[in-house]
């Protein structure tokens, strides 16, 4: 089974999905730590758990093989936000 992040950079999982994920993870035997689980770094993790938003910063640096720092930092140099470039991700409800 693929893991949350890979999956969602396949477009095959929206990023409201996530919850799902963490149920799942808590009702199964896995050994793997959550933020492996659900196929992100121990910092990518620390920074969803600070930040919910910045999931799709998360993907997205997966996506171009990146460190998701520097996609924030060049989100906040340009003020663009970040749901212009993924909105088929953001979450169930969008409209395109």
């Amino acid at each position: 089974m693929s893991d949350f992040i890979t999956l969602c950079v396949r477009g095959k999982c929206l990023l409201d999905d996530i919850d799902d994920y963490v149920e799942a993870w808590h009702g199964c035997d896995s050994s793997l730590p959550l933020h492996s689980y659900l196929g992100m770094s121990r910092p990518e993790y620390s920074l969803w758990m600070m930040d919910p938003d910045i999931l799709p910063f998360i993907v997205e640096a997966h996506r171009q093989h990146r460190n998701v720092n520097e996609l924030i930092d060049e989100s906040c140099q340009t003020g663009q936000r970040f749901h212009q470039f993924t909105p088929n991700l953001v979450n169930k409800n969008s409209s395109s």
